[in-house]
């Protein structure tokens, strides 16, 4: 057998049999085969009137409770349903979805016959509005949780509607972190020491402007139409927003390189807003913004109650300190960041004379200088 490959070896019954021709399955057939799932699994099946009432009930969903085969069960189980399920399920299910199916939603109910009122059934719970506007529930059981001390009910169609509402306040480095911790199996965001680009950017004078002009222009819209550029020069160039400072940005990136040319599309978008607002008779809005380089912390900072996923170090503070040194309207880079550049893209980009800046905490002055791209870049 020549280096590299493989030999399977297939043993066969002496007796051939045909392969088996498969069959597309019609309505009746995958109703009857759906049942005897529900039936073999024990899955409880319960109907609901539109206007919340328990129709129907099987006995499978009766003995996970501990209730017993009979109407005044029936009136139990009633009982046991939250309110918030009725809310979100049965009288909320026209409204939050039009084709009347739902899924995954996550309810606890307390086990009567257990002998401990602190037993409870997580059951996922899925069904379908029917055209009379009943509601047919199948519910299999997730877990049996003991010592809750009363009936929880959870619902991931609540969470996602709660998502949609806070996913925009939360950090785009956070998301995207979250979502490579739950793709490792954790539970939670770990600390890291990395080497990241720090840019800071302003929007000068705003505090003045918005004294000025609260009553003239939409302050809020104007800063946030601002921002959206920031935020799409960052993400056009793989960064990500670490946080909002009222008008001031503070942005991570993997690379020096991305962190100016996101910099620089960003003093573009502004002169395409202040040639606007010139024409207009409005106040411009520059921008100065401050680029570092170099090893940060990123990592938990705060409490239980309130957390932030940031990065922290010298490298950050330097960066702020910059940017508030910088000339309107342009970006301020220090020496760690133009050799970068310049080792990366040798003459795509134009520098300024060098000058020192005092940072806090720093015995000697930081050389800095103004960057540019090139009248012709070079690649």
């Amino acid at each position: 057998i020549p280096p590299g490959s493989r030999l399977a070896l297939i043993m066969r019954s002496q007796q051939s049999v045909p392969p088996a021709t498969p069959a597309l399955l019609d309505a009746s057939a995958c109703r009857s085969g759906v049942g005897d799932i529900a039936e073999r699994l024990n899955y409880g099946l319960v109907c609901f009137a539109p206007t919340g009432e328990i129709l129907a009930a099987s006995s499978a969903l009766l003995g996970q409770l501990g209730l017993a085969q009979s109407p005044e069960a029936l009136r139990a189980l009633a009982e046991f349903i939250p309110l918030a399920f009725l809310h979100d399920v049965v009288w909320g299910l026209a409204l939050w979805k039009c084709s009347g199916n739902f899924e995954n939603y996550r309810i606890r109910l307390r086990q009567t016959g257990s002998g401990d009122p602190a037993t409870a059934v997580l059951f996922n719970v899925s069904g379908f509005r029917k055209d009379n506007g009943e509601i047919v529930s199948l519910w299999q059981v997730v877990s049996l949780d003991q010592g809750a001390a009363a009936m929880v009910e959870g619902s991931i169609i609540g969470e996602t509607r709660v998502h949609n509402i806070t996913r925009n306040y939360v950090p785009q480095l956070v998301e995207r972190k979250a979502r490579e911790a739950v793709r490792l199996g954790k539970s939670g965001l770990s600390n890291e020491r990395r080497k990241v680009a720090v840019l800071f950017c302003d929007v000068v004078g705003f505090t003045s402007y918005v004294e000025r002009n609260q009553d003239m222009e939409s302050i809020i819209d104007t800063l946030n139409s601002v921002l959206r550029r920031i935020s799409a020069s960052v993400r056009s160039n793989r960064g990500a927003i670490d946080k909002f400072m009222g008008d001031c940005v503070m942005a991570l990136f993997d690379s020096p390189v991305d962190a100016v040319l996101a910099a620089i599309n960003m003093q573009s978008h502004a002169d395409d807003i202040n040639s606007l607002r010139m024409r207009a008779g409005q106040q411009l809005l520059q921008l100065r913004i401050g680029v570092h380089w170099g090893e940060v912390v990123i990592g938990n900072v705060g409490t239980a109650e309130r957390l932030d996923w940031t990065a922290i170090g010298d490298v950050v503070n330097t960066a702020s300190r910059m940017e508030k040194e910088c000339r309107p309207g342009a970006t301020l880079i220090s020496t760690d960041v133009r050799e970068a550049l310049e080792s990366a893209h040798p003459g795509r980009f134009c520098f300024e004379d060098m000058f020192g800046i005092q940072v806090k905490g720093k015995q000697h002055t930081l050389p800095v200088c103004h960057v540019s791209l090139a009248a012709s870049p070079g690649m």
